[in-house]
């Protein structure tokens, strides 16, 4: 995924939120790698977390997408 990421022109009308645990090896090179094709959305780092850890937190996961949503959205190029 990563190989095709790299070739890809910006693309700033869409917002990803890259989500990764403080316990994930790879996490942060591919937000950044995603961050460079995709540089209006947001990182969030989950300190403690591992690999998808933040799906056993329900809450805290529904208040994270929440706030990512309600975010004010792109204008148009």
């Amino acid at each position: 995924m990563f190989n095709q990421i790299d070739k890809m022109e910006p693309f700033k009308a869409v917002r990803v939120a890259c989500w990764y645990g403080s316990k994930e090896k790879l996490a942060a090179r591919g937000a950044k790698k995603i961050r460079k094709t995709f540089p209006n959305g947001k990182d969030t780092l989950f300190e403690g977390f591992g690999h998808g850890e933040i799906l056993l937190h329900p809450e805290q996961f529904c208040k994270e997408m929440k706030r990512f949503l309600n975010e004010s959205p792109i204008s148009p190029p």
